[in-house]
């Protein structure tokens, strides 16, 4: 009888072992465990393509004849997978990859053609430009896409990784003034642009001609003052102003923006022989129903001549006043 009571008592201990985990049939989350992830990739180029893992833990494999690849023995945690192969592009061209105790399979990945725009930009005498930025957009891309010159004997530029569709290739560079000399130099492209299509090839001569244009200039400096208050006694604000130079009389006006300083004082630099008006830009600070504005006393502008040496605006002078709007019900 004494021995039917502690095998009873055994096997209830052994039970309640069981049930809190203890024993061999416990939790499955050990930790123990490594994991695959995989996944396929499709499209133009399946085969061949790079499969690079990063993040948790790191590897690199190829994609199989039928698109396939996987990495074994992994752990949990986050993984990114990027796909690379030359003259294609992928769709994602990466995603992060959960592994959570269990295989994982990333989405699948699309590879298409991938093609080049270039070309170099040279001046008159077929001599290099450098530091040209070249801007690219077209159907193929979210947004404009930058590239600037090198400085080799041929100033090439390039974009890759483009789909088919419809381009523009634009060349700018920003004039450049030498105050010593009081010369400015601006650049001008031929053509200014130039439309291209990408069908099924590298576009590789997409080139321009620069041409430098040097002419006499000088600076163009004044300072914002301190005017009236009407009812308020918010301070002024001189610094950080915006003011324009805009020339008079021009078909194409040449335009100058800058701000003012802590002190209120403003500077132009590089504007070149003529009549010309500078005018700041009002503002306000502070919301409904009592807004606080800065603006200009009358004309709300300045007159300046620029003739053969540097020019000094008459003070602008700001004035502050507090405002009322209405609060919609």
């Amino acid at each position: 009888m004494n021995g039917s009571y502690a095998l009873l008592a055994l096997v209830f201990a052994a039970g309640l072992i069981m049930s809190c985990g203890g024993g061999a049939g416990g939790g499955s989350n050990t930790g123990n465990s490594t994991y695959t992830l995989s996944g396929t990739v499709s499209g133009a180029v399946p085969q061949g393509v790079t499969i690079t893992l990063s993040g948790a833990g790191a590897g690199t494999t190829t994609t199989s004849a039928g698109g396939a690849y996987s990495f074994t023995g992994l752990s949990n945690g986050y993984y990114t997978v990027t796909a690379t192969r030359a003259n294609y592009k992928f769709t994602p061209a990466s995603q992060v990859v959960p592994v959570n105790y269990a295989n994982a399979a990333a989405a699948n990945i699309v590879s298409e053609n991938a093609y080049s725009v270039s070309g170099t930009v040279a001046d008159g005498a077929a001599a290099p430009t450098a530091g040209v930025t070249m801007t690219l957009t077209g159907s193929g891309i979210a947004s404009s896409l930058t590239a600037t010159t090198n400085a080799s004997a041929s100033s090439n530029y390039t974009f890759n990784g483009l789909s088919t569709g419809d381009y523009t290739v634009t060349p700018g560079k920003n004039s450049y003034y030498d105050a010593g000399l009081h010369t400015l130099t601006t650049y001008s492209f031929s053509p200014a642009n130039q439309p291209v299509t990408i069908t099924n090839a590298n576009l590789p001569s997409v080139n321009f001609v620069t041409t430098a244009t040097t002419t006499n200039a000088y600076g163009v400096s004044g300072k914002i003052i301190s005017g009236s208050k009407s009812l308020t006694t918010a301070p002024f604000i001189l610094e950080g102003v915006s003011l324009s130079l805009i020339q008079l009389n021009a078909s194409q006006p040449f335009i100058l923006i800058t701000t003012s300083d802590a002190t209120g004082n403003y500077a132009f630099n590089g504007v070149p022989n003529g009549d010309y008006e500078v005018v700041p830009t009002t503002f306000h600070t502070g919301s409904c129903p009592f807004p606080i504005y800065y603006d200009f006393s009358s004309p709300g502008y300045q007159l300046v001549t620029v003739n053969g040496a540097n020019s000094t605006v008459a003070d602008i002078i700001e004035n502050v006043s507090r405002g009322s709007c209405a609060i919609p019900l």
